[in-house]
């Protein structure tokens, strides 16, 4: 790869960095964009299309697994549309539960599956032994909190 690709390819990456820093500091901070649901929701898109762009630049092997990072991300902002634009369109506040809290809800399994197809990349045959200390962990805290809220 030449300089010039990496170079172009690190400014890109700032750029985003930079502006999507910018465009959030504006939303918490200045009073014409502050709490803008608009603003909000094209930050919230624009994480979709930027995995889709690295996905583009770089062509990753575990393709699937960035694939549903974007769907997980879309389906953030997809959920973030609904519940910020609501009350704009239909003059009332957003219900609970509503379609925008299962929206919201199948995030996790998109992300989740995502990261479980990348763990499974890095090491295929499982990891046995990390498993039984995960659990061993998991059920001493469990044990602990249980001992606790009973007390």
């Amino acid at each position: 790869m030449s300089p010039l690709a990496v170079n172009w390819r690190t400014r890109l990456w700032v750029v985003y960095l930079v502006a999507g820093a910018l465009l959030t500091a504006a939303y918490l901070w200045v009073p014409p964009l502050k709490g803008n649901g608009p603003l909000i929701n094209l930050l919230g898109l624009s994480s979709s299309v930027a995995i889709a762009v690295g996905i583009y630049l770089h062509r990753p092997k575990a393709r699937a697994a960035w694939f549903l990072f974007i769907v997980g991300q879309f389906l953030f902002f997809a959920g973030d549309l609904y519940t910020y634009s609501y009350p704009k369109v239909f003059g009332a506040d957003v219900e609970f539960p509503s379609l925008g809290d299962a929206i919201y809800l199948m995030v996790y399994p998109a992300l989740v599956a995502g990261l479980l197809l990348l763990v499974r990349r890095r090491n295929p045959r499982g990891d046995r032994a990390g498993a039984i200390d995960s659990a061993c962990c998991r059920g001493s805290s469990s044990s602990r909190r249980t001992s606790i809220s009973r007390a």
